[in-house]
């Protein structure tokens, strides 16, 4: 039951921090005059911006999801559960509007595969860091890996973005192993 629970929140997770909450500030941003001045003039910076709010919201969801609903379930299994969570919502809500279409291209499959992996590992950073008692160290480390993963794409060509997205998938799938095998069946109620 603690799985389904973990998989569970994980999804509402994505859906309450992005869905509900950033992405509806972001388009009541991106409607005034100044976003499309910064925009044009200042394109990095802002994209930039775009990506560690991604990694604000969505590690601090992953944070207050673990905090409030989660504070028992502190196996490493239960951040691998909930990371695949988060990453099922992001996919269903970029790739529903597509189904049937035969718009989605294996490209992107790939991408979300190396996504998933990303949110995996995240959501085990965020566990440490209840687990090692340095709960917002290592919700900043989250926020700052967020955003560097979210920005990479935008400043190089998709097979170099999917490249370094991948390394960063195997980083982070190298971190979830090792955290595992220090973790794995040490319970520890924080």
């Amino acid at each position: 039951m603690n799985i389904l629970k973990s998989f569970i929140l994980g999804m509402l997770s994505f859906l309450v921090s992005q869905i509900l909450i950033r992405l509806p500030v972001l388009k009541l941003i991106q409607q005034s005059s100044n976003y499309n001045v910064y925009i044009s003039f200042y394109p990095l910076l802002v994209i930039g911006l775009l990506a560690i709010t991604a990694g604000i919201f969505e590690e601090t969801g992953r944070f207050l999801f673990r905090k409030c609903f989660l504070s028992k379930q502190s196996l490493i299994s239960y951040a691998i559960i909930f990371g695949l969570g988060h990453s099922l919502m992001e996919i269903i809500y970029l790739f529903y509007p597509y189904l049937g279409t035969g718009l989605i291209s294996p490209i992107a499959y790939l991408e979300r595969l190396f996504a998933t992996f990303i949110h995996i590992g995240l959501s085990v950073i965020v566990w440490e860091g209840f687990l090692l008692n340095k709960k917002y160290k290592y919700l900043l480390i989250a926020i700052i890996v967020h955003g560097i993963v979210d920005f990479i794409p935008f400043i190089s060509s998709i097979l170099i973005a999917e490249t370094i997205l991948g390394i960063e998938a195997i980083l982070l799938i190298l971190y979830t192993i090792r955290t595992y095998k220090k973790f794995g069946g040490m319970k520890n109620e924080n």
